[in-house]
């Protein structure tokens, strides 16, 4: 009767870099989420002590081609 839910997630890729640190590249964003709004969700909880991150990079206003977000996660 269409009163179904439906989870959508976002696509994230998984790197390393020379460093040996974990990268997650996140190449496609669900709909009516933005940048923005991921990224705030990322600093509460790396403030909460639930992701250790060493940067975010947003790519938003580059090329399609290129990823959406770039996040780099520290080893614990």
């Amino acid at each position: 009767t269409g009163r179904g839910s439906i989870t959508q997630r976002a696509v994230v890729e998984i790197d390393e870099d020379a460093k040996g640190r974990t990268i997650l590249v996140i190449t496609e964003l669900p709909y009516n989420i933005t940048t923005q709004s991921l990224i705030e969700s990322i600093e509460k909880a790396a403030k909460a002590n639930k992701l250790k991150i060493a940067s975010i990079n947003d790519y938003t206003a580059e090329k399609v081609e290129v990823p959406v977000l770039q996040i780099c996660v520290l080893k614990a």
